[in-house]
């Protein structure tokens, strides 16, 4: 009778407790809970199936780790994750490395442009002050 009882009132409990998980990740948005953990699932094995099972250890609980599963994992060899592994704290950089190179050169040129055109006004100011004769006080 009794431990017949505590085994229910246990099972109730771990009941309650997956219900309340479920309802906090519910509402936080992650109405497909279950799969995303399904999806983290898939996409690791097919990691390990690309990349061995020593490097996924070494992987698990970096920082590369969480940058891996944010992006596609689609260009990504074992060259580059053992570099990004070698990369710890240096999460930009890690980023960067496993980020399409185009996304970075992209953003590289647009920088250099807009250096471009604030040098471009700064002498044209210049030649207009010159044109004016002597400089402005």
């Amino acid at each position: 009778g009794s431990k017949f009882k505590k085994i229910v009132k246990f099972v109730y409990f771990l009941f309650f407790i997956f219900f309340i998980f479920y309802f906090y990740f519910y509402l936080r948005g992650w109405g497909n809970f279950g799969r995303e953990i399904m999806n983290i699932w898939e996409k690791r094995k097919k990691l390990k199936k690309r990349i061995g099972k020593k490097l996924l250890k070494k992987m698990k609980g970096k920082i590369c780790w969480k940058i891996f599963y944010l992006r596609k994992m689609k260009n990504k060899n074992k060259k580059e994750i053992k570099k990004c592994l070698k990369m710890k704290k240096k999460v930009a950089k890690c980023k960067r490395k496993i980020n399409n190179k185009k996304d970075y050169n992209e953003k590289k040129s647009k920088k250099k442009e807009k250096k471009r055109k604030k040098k471009k006004k700064k002498r044209q100011k210049e030649t207009k002050r010159d044109k004016k004769g002597g400089e402005e006080i």
